[in-house]
């Protein structure tokens, strides 16, 4: 299979070793908690780069205001 063409479960996702006895899913893969912990951290850190943006937006509309007028 290309590498564009795996499916989510395929073996290459999988962090064990060769010639390990049993395995355990990553908690990242396999916990919803912790998948869902994983989205909303992203979500937060998505809303922290989209203030920062907003507060340059408004400061560079205040300054051109202040030009203006």
């Amino acid at each position: 299979k290309g590498i564009f063409q795996l499916d989510v479960g395929s073996d290459i996702w999988q962090d064990a070793e060769p010639g390990e006895g049993s395995f355990e899913s990553p908690h990242w893969f396999a916990d919803g908690t912790v998948c869902k912990g994983i989205r909303l951290m992203l979500e937060v850190d998505q809303c922290k780069e989209e203030e920062r943006r907003l507060s340059r937006e408004w400061s560079v509309l205040q300054e051109w205001f202040t030009k203006e007028w």
